[in-house]
């Protein structure tokens, strides 16, 4: 599958490879149907992302303001509990604007959410927080817990 850039580069995916770049591709039976970018991510938000594929190593990125990233390394839909998605409904409410490869890896940038929310979020989720919220927000037990003492 090819796609392009905003810049105008182009990246060869393989299909198996595509879950990292949904959404912008759509599956019909054993055929892909590419989806203008900016068509798929006009009104999808974070949440949405989320419900729709699983993801790894990424970066959540403010649309407006630079700030600490912190690397997500296994993120979906169910990676957190009723309580999780209750508390950081703000930023599950976030629009995402843009995913593309930045100089950290995946980054997805978002806007319509406080940047020190989303920043928080992120460290949340790489381990960064105390056991109890943890286990409070969060289901998966990963790698990220050995950070939770720290």
């Amino acid at each position: 599958m090819l796609f392009e850039g905003t810049d105008g580069t182009k990246l060869f995916v393989a299909p198996e490879m595509l879950g990292t770049y949904l959404p912008d591709i759509a599956s019909l039976d054993n055929s892909f149907t590419k989806v203008p970018l900016e068509q798929t991510l006009s009104n999808i938000t974070l949440g949405d992302l989320l419900k729709g594929v699983s993801l790894s190593s990424v970066h959540l990125v403010h649309n407006e303001v630079e700030h600490d990233l912190a690397t997500i390394e296994d993120l979906s839909y169910d990676t957190l509990t009723d309580k999780g998605r209750e508390e950081w409904e703000d930023v599950l409410a976030a629009r995402v604007e843009q995913i593309y490869e930045g100089s950290y890896g995946v980054q997805i940038q978002c806007c319509d959410v406080e940047y020190e929310r989303l920043e928080e979020f992120s460290k949340a989720l790489a381990g960064y927080c105390p056991a109890e919220e943890w286990n409070k927000w969060f289901n998966e037990n990963t790698e990220n817990e050995q950070n939770l003492n720290m």
